[in-house]
């Protein structure tokens, strides 16, 4: 064969696996995030089983495809198989769903996060400590019980969820709450939101309010001019110290 005949064949290769692969991703197509029915963190999933490995699923929804972890005692309690319809209540984290309840279709709702020897008469959050599953209802829950008030999660961590709560006498704080519902932690956070207080502190510390501060995690980044009359940024932690000073230009 001569060069010539070669090379239609080598343009129209390329083209040939460029489709191929193209087919193939859109077969596939992207996991898409689920959408969320609750609070921060929990999603509810509607659809089909399309792939199972091992302790992990693919659900394939309305909102595409997405990876559910059932853990250990999900893969006991609540064996799935592709084709099955199911309804997974967990909490997104790391790139996926962490199953906390599964039903399949025409089935009952099986709780997770008891331990993998829960028996059937226990109640669902009678496991206690890092056996217990994160409901963000539960978390709120306890903390209204504890007396606080206008509670919300601001993130879930491994074992407990961090809420931002107002106590009796209307300060502000931060609690770590166990998902068994134990409050592990509070730490007071009205300096952070206190714009008064927060300047008094700087100035008796010999800084001069810029009249801007915006909030961070641990604490206020508080716009100043510092003695010798220079634009500065502070952090002001919730303890009322001031860590750094960086000059703004």
């Amino acid at each position: 064969m001569s060069l010539k005949s070669y090379l239609p064949l080598a343009i129209l290769a390329p083209a040939a696996v460029v489709a191929s692969l193209s087919g193939i991703v859109s077969a596939v197509g992207q996991p898409a995030p689920p959408s969320s029915t609750q609070s921060v963190g929990m999603v509810r999933l509607e659809g089909e089983v399309r792939e199972v490995f091992g302790n992990k699923v693919i659900v394939e929804g309305p909102a595409g495809r997405t990876l559910v972890e059932t853990g250990p005692e999900g893969r006991v309690r609540a064996p799935l198989a592709p084709g099955d319809k199911v309804v997974v209540d967990g909490m997104q984290r790391d790139g996926f769903v962490h199953a906390s309840a599964i039903a399949k279709a025409g089935g009952p709702r099986i709780e997770l996060g008891r331990g993998p020897d829960a028996g059937p008469g226990e109640r669902p959050g009678s496991r206690r400590g890092a056996d217990a599953a994160y409901r963000a209802d539960a978390v709120i829950q306890a903390v209204t019980t504890a007396g606080f008030r206008d509670a919300r999660v601001i993130d879930v961590k491994k074992h407990h969820a961090e809420v931002a709560a107002v106590a009796a006498d209307g300060r502000s704080y931060e609690l770590h709450v166990e998902f068994d519902g134990r409050i592990r932690k509070q730490e007071d956070t009205t300096l952070v939101r206190d714009e008064g207080a927060i300047k008094t502190l700087i100035e008796k510390a010999g800084f001069a309010y810029a009249g801007q501060m915006r909030p961070e995690k641990k604490h206020m980044v508080v716009s100043a001019t510092n003695s010798r009359g220079e634009k500065v940024e502070l952090d002001v932690h919730r303890d009322g110290s001031i860590r750094k000073e960086r000059r703004v230009f």
